[in-house]
């Protein structure tokens, strides 16, 4: 049903941020210009996550 689809989306997203956050927290920790990049990657991904979630759960 959409009520169940939706709950199981919003599990997703509670899923999903603390371990992209995690990622983000990590490589920003390096002392490595490629590993900023990567975070930065990470982080823009992050944004559109929250912006599109009706996009991002389609894939899901």
């Amino acid at each position: 049903t959409s009520k169940q689809q939706s709950s199981t989306q919003q599990q997703y997203e509670l899923d999903a941020c603390p371990i992209l956050l995690a990622m983000i927290r990590n490589l920003a920790s390096q002392d490595n210009e490629q590993a900023e990049q990567n975070g930065l990657a990470v982080l823009k991904f992050l944004h559109q996550l929250y912006r599109r979630k009706c996009e991002f759960f389609n894939y899901a």
